[in-house]
């Protein structure tokens, strides 16, 4: 088995939150222990958030993570958004996907495409945050550097991916990816998530999309 996650991690980071909204099964937790809550995604009318994600090295087996890159998400629902992507490599250019909800724009750190927004063609699974009625979670209270959190565990056929939210928001912090190989269950992905910021009115001007002629430097 090849492990290859350098552009699958950017999407699946996407997909993470919108996974949530729908609601989250608990692996084997204690009776009377489990806490059931909706999160407050489902009315925000924007929101705000930093994703910084780590992801092992391709090869037979799966290595040590390490910093794959930063995407920085801004939306407004219905269907405006702009993410901007980083890469961890030093020299590599900052790439993003805008749209004014009639044109979205993509600009791959060379050269600028534009198209009509269509949402079967977002770029990015997380965009179903737009459109998607979030579910309730259910997850149990655990601790995780000393502090207290809320865990929910989705089982998958090849491991288990691990959903880490602020008890007191009910955002996600945290979203790991564990995967079992010839016997021994190792992490793959990891995905953090700061600055949550939700129902701050944002700038027609972060949404505006620049024209296929415009000039990057």
């Amino acid at each position: 088995m090849i492990l290859r996650f350098s552009r699958f991690s950017m999407i699946v980071s996407g997909a993470v939150v919108s996974a949530y909204l729908a609601g989250l099964p608990i692996l084997a937790a204690p009776a009377g222990a489990t806490v059931n809550f909706t999160p407050p995604l489902a009315t925000a009318k924007t929101i705000q958030v930093t994703e910084v994600m780590w992801e092992a090295q391709n090869g037979p087996t799966p290595g040590p993570l390490q910093k794959s890159g930063t995407m920085i998400f801004r939306i407004e629902r219905p269907d405006k958004f702009r993410v901007e992507m980083k890469q961890s490599k030093p020299g590599q250019p900052v790439s993003y996907y805008v749209s004014d909800g009639k044109t979205m724009v993509g600009f791959d750190g060379k050269q600028v495409r534009s198209q009509p927004t269509a949402r079967a063609e977002w770029p990015f699974p997380m965009m179903g945050l737009l459109n998607n009625a979030p579910g309730p979670v259910s997850a149990v209270p655990a601790v995780r550097g000393g502090k207290q959190v809320l865990l929910a565990v989705r089982p998958s056929p090849s491991g288990r991916e691990e959903f880490w939210f602020n008890p007191k928001t009910h955002l996600l912090t945290q979203y790991m990816m564990f995967l079992t190989w010839q016997g021994k269950t190792s992490e793959v992905m990891r995905t953090e998530y700061t600055g949550w910021v939700l129902n701050k009115p944002l700038s027609p001007a972060v949404f505006r999309a620049p024209s296929a002629s415009t000039k990057h430097r």
